[in-house]
């Protein structure tokens, strides 16, 4: 379990509006005292809305998805046998190299 999902977030709201304190309804959900306080944070200043906060988290987790793309594209790991390709052939030429030690070693 990692995000909040709707239904948790409406849940948090109806505990808070009841009284209950931040801890309270953590431990109620079953979630770390520190997400839900970090759920509240983002909603400084403002009345706590779970479905603005769903639609608040849904869009970071796109930014965050659109940023990793981006950043995979700049590495150029469209071809992800590229990078093996690449260690294939080092490895290769550690073994060319190996083999004329050895050739050298055995004239000795």
């Amino acid at each position: 379990m990692n995000k909040l999902t709707l239904e948790e977030r409406k849940t948090i709201k109806k505990l808070v509006d009841k009284g209950y304190t931040l801890s309270e309804c953590a431990k109620l959900i079953g979630r770390r005292k520190k997400t839900i306080v970090k759920e509240f944070g983002r909603f400084q200043g403002r009345i706590y809305d779970p479905v603005q906060a769903q639609k608040e988290a849904d869009k970071r987790l796109v930014d965050k998805n659109k940023a990793v793309s981006k950043t995979l594209k700049e590495k150029d790991l469209s071809n992800p046998y590229k990078s093996l390709l690449v260690r294939i052939e080092s490895l290769e030429m550690q073994i060319e190299i190996l083999k004329d030690v050895i050739k050298e070693m055995k004239k000795c």
